[in-house]
């Protein structure tokens, strides 16, 4: 299975005006329609007058391109996940808040931990949790919850219709910022890593 997560927004509370959504998605695949898969982007970038390797945006598209696209996708067996937040709704008191929850849900666990390992994992998660800037926390919150969701929905529903695609994971994050990947990230990629 491959999974291509991507996010919309800039998740900044400070001055947000109401409608302020950012979302995280999520677009599951049987890895087996993965060539399927480039063949569609490569024919809406042709159809829709941008260069194959450039990055489209939904503003961008024609309604009729993007519905051809969508019935498309709709034949490769897939699954959407996605998670949003308006960030005008999100104090920065209350992402705070939250995020000091979670450092100390953090520190409660390393000292329950038996193994070096574990205690060390939860070291550098406590450090990654401390020092995340508020638009960073409510993104990397967004990731988990999209992950959750994953695991419980996702799981369900290809175990039901395809379930040899479950033998093997694969993410592929946007790849606008290739050399600049965040702490956020790099947390997801070391707790995601089996």
């Amino acid at each position: 299975m491959i999974s291509y997560v991507d996010e919309a927004g800039s998740f900044v509370s400070k001055g947000a005006s109401k409608n302020s959504w950012c979302t995280v998605a999520c677009y599951s695949i049987p890895e087996f329609n993965k060539t399927k898969l480039s063949a569609i982007l490569k024919s809406l970038k042709q159809r829709e007058g941008f260069s194959v390797d450039s990055e489209v945006k939904l503003k961008d598209l024609s309604e009729k391109g993007y519905l051809e696209f969508i019935s498309q996708l709709s034949e490769l067996q897939g699954a959407l996940f996605a998670v949003a937040t308006d960030s005008y709704y999100n104090s920065i008191e209350a992402i705070n808040s939250h995020k000091e929850m979670h450092v100390e849900s953090i520190c409660r666990g390393q000292r329950a931990m038996k193994f070096e390992g574990g205690v060390q994992a939860m070291r550098v998660l406590h450090s990654q949790f401390s020092g995340l800037p508020e638009q960073l926390y409510v993104q990397f919150h967004c990731q988990a919850l999209l992950l959750s969701s994953f695991l419980r929905r996702g799981i369900a529903f290809y175990v039901q219709r395809h379930p040899n695609t479950l033998k093997k994971f694969r993410w592929r994050y946007d790849a606008k910022e290739l050399l600049k990947i965040t702490d956020c990230r790099r947390g997801i990629k070391f707790h995601t890593k089996r």
